[in-house]
Order: C-alpha cells, then structure tokens, then sequence
C-alpha cells in the first residue's frame, strides 16, 4: 500500500503535544515567577498541548479513511496524468495555494495581534511576554504557510501526481478531502468544462466553525465518459 502522509501528520502532531508540556515546565525549570511572565508561558504551553492532541485525535481518523481508500474501499476511480496535464495543474494549484495562504495568515496574524495587546493593556508586565510570543507565533505561521507551499510546488513539479475519487472523499496531490465525519458533508459536485476538472464542494467543520472547501480534480485526457460516470453516481448517491 503506499505511504500515508495523514499517519506522518499524527505522529507530528503527538510531538507538537510533548512540545506543549516541556513550555508548561520552562518556568519550573528557569525559575520564573508567574507575574514575570511564567503564567502566560504555561498558558501557550497548554494551548500548544491541547492543539496537538486535538490534531492527532484528527489525523489518525483522517489516516484510517486514506487507507480505506487507497485499499480500494468504495473506491470510484483512480486517475494517473501525463507530465503536461500535471504540470498544467501544479501551476494552478501553486497560484491558489499561495492566494488562500496569504488570506489565511493574515486572518491568523489579526487574532494574535489582537490577543497580544489585550493581554498586554490587561496586564503590561506579564503581557508583553503574551505579545512577544503572539508575535513569534506569526513568525512562525509564516514560515510553515511559505515552506509548505513551495514543498509542495516542488514536489509537484518533481513527480508526476495521481487522484483517486471514492464515496468519502478525494485524495489528491497528497491531500486528502474527506466529507464523512462530525458535522461534514459533500455540498455538490459539478464538471467544470474550461478546466476540465470535477469540482467537489463540501462543508467541514474546522477551527472556527463550519466552513466550505473546494477540491478540484483534472480529468485525463480520454477519461471524460468516466467523469460524467462518476459525477452521476454522486448525483445519483445524493438524490
């Protein structure tokens, strides 16, 4: 079977968790005082613990539907691109990778920003330790936002991609778009002719609360019968 990136993403996940209770005991450690700024560290540490524990629960869910579908459960089609029809689809995923991921963090970097000053007009000796790590945190986000895009462009560009379209969802790209779980579910499917691509639409609940993606998948050259197949089992499936 091949490699499950979702089960790397777990493990990651559990050490950003570990991460987590080694900043709880750095004031411990160092001999902080809470009001010297060692409260709002053990807080960050417990807010890093939390997330990785929320995101292994969801990444090791997330590994057991990729190798559901990789095994070839419920599975509709699995699609291979020759090196134009892939290189035409990683410069327009490279594009709109980049465009979301600018929107993204600067959404991230407004909350951290804003939860930095409250801390510090709250409380200036202790929170300027807050509004210092907050501004880390943006650093950070950077980082992980641009290296994540132009590994992925890379990689793309490197090696030739391949799709697979099931009853729960798509893995494409090496990422996986899944509509089966809390409070998810497929919105529409429809055949965009310019792009020659079928276009999954599906609500998930993230972060913030319920929110839409869209993935969308090329169809190979002389695979458009089998995209209008698949396009009316969904049809069919969701009437």
């Amino acid at each position: 079977m091949k490699q499950n990136p979702e089960r790397k993403s777990s493990i990651v996940s559990l050490v950003i968790a570990t991460l987590g209770v080694v900043i709880m005991f750095v004031p411990a450690i160092l001999g902080m005082e809470g009001i010297e700024g060692g409260y709002a560290i053990v807080v960050l540490g417990i807010v890093v613990l939390i997330t990785g524990i929320v995101a292994a629960v969801v990444y090791t869910w997330r590994a057991k539907k990729l190798d559901a579908m990789l095994s070839g459960e419920n599975l509709l089609v699995h699609w291979t691109y020759s090196q134009d029809e892939w290189q035409r689809y990683t410069e327009r995923a490279h594009e709109d990778k980049k465009s979301a991921s600018k929107i993204l963090f600067f959404i991230i970097s407004g909350f951290a920003i804003a939860t930095g000053i409250g801390f510090f007009i709250k409380d200036p000796d202790s929170g300027k330790y807050v509004f210092l790590a907050m501004l880390g945190l943006i650093v950070i986000m950077g980082l992980v936002a641009y290296l994540t895009t132009m590994l992925d462009y890379r990689r793309n560009k490197k090696n030739l991609g391949e799709a697979y379209i099931s009853r729960d969802g798509v893995y494409l790209n090496r990422v996986l778009h899944t509509w089966k779980g809390l409070a998810t579910h497929l919105d529409n499917v429809v055949y965009e002719e310019e792009a020659q691509s079928l276009v999954f639409t599906y609500i998930a609940l993230d972060r913030i609360g319920l929110h839409s993606y869209t993935v969308s998948v090329p169809v190979p050259e002389g695979q458009k019968a089998k995209a209008s197949e698949v396009l009316a089992q969904f049809k069919a499936h969701r009437g």
